[in-house]
C-alpha cells in the first residue's frame, strides 16, 4: 500500500502539478509520467510496457478529478486484478459487486466535492498599502 501512495503522490500528482506550473503541454506530461513508470517497473521485463497504460490512465484521472483518491483506487485495483482472477466464481462476483459499490461511492463523493468550489476571498477595490509615490503623497497631503 505504501508503494501505491508513493507512486501516486510523487510520480503522478507531483509531476503533473509541477509540469502544469511551468506550462508544459499535456502530451509531455503523459510522456514523462509513462516513461518514469516504465523505468520503475523495468524489472518486470517486457510487461513493464503495461505500466505505461496504467500511468496514462492515472494521469487522465488526476487531470480530470484533481484528487488522489481515484488514482489510489485505480492503482490498487490494478495490483489486485491478478489475485481476483484466482478466486472462485461466487467470490469473484462478490468482489465485483463490492468494487462497483466502492467506485460508485467514490465517484459520487468526487462529483459532490467538484460541485462545491472553495469560496474565494473577496476582492478589495483599493490596495491595502500604497503602491506608488503618488499614492503616498495623497495620504500624507500637500
Amino acid at each position: 500500500m505504501h508503494s501505491v501512495a508513493i507512486e501516486d503522490v510523487v510520480i503522478v500528482a507531483a509531476t503533473i502539478t509541477l509540469m502544469k506550473t511551468v506550462r508544459r503541454p499535456t502530451w509531455e506530461i503523459y510522456t514523462l509520467v509513462c516513461l518514469i513508470e516504465i523505468g520503475l517497473h523495468a524489472y518486470f521485463g517486457l510487461p513493464a510496457i503495461g505500466a505505461a497504460a496504467m500511468a496514462a490512465g492515472r494521469v487522465w484521472l488526476y487531470l480530470r478529478h484533481r484528487s488522489l483518491l481515484p488514482l489510489m483506487a485505480a492503482h490498487t485495483l490494478w495490483d489486485l486484478f491478478p489475485e481476483l482472477g484466482r478466486l472462485s466464481l461466487p467470490n469473484r462476483l462478490m468482489a465485483a459487486v463490492l468494487l462497483a459499490v466502492l467506485f460508485t461511492e467514490i465517484d459520487r463523493r468526487l462529483k459532490k466535492t467538484a460541485g462545491h468550489p472553495p469560496p474565494e476571498a473577496p476582492a478589495s477595490s483599493q490596495p491595502a498599502t500604497p503602491t506608488h509615490d503618488r499614492d503616498c503623497m495623497q495620504e500624507t497631503g500637500p
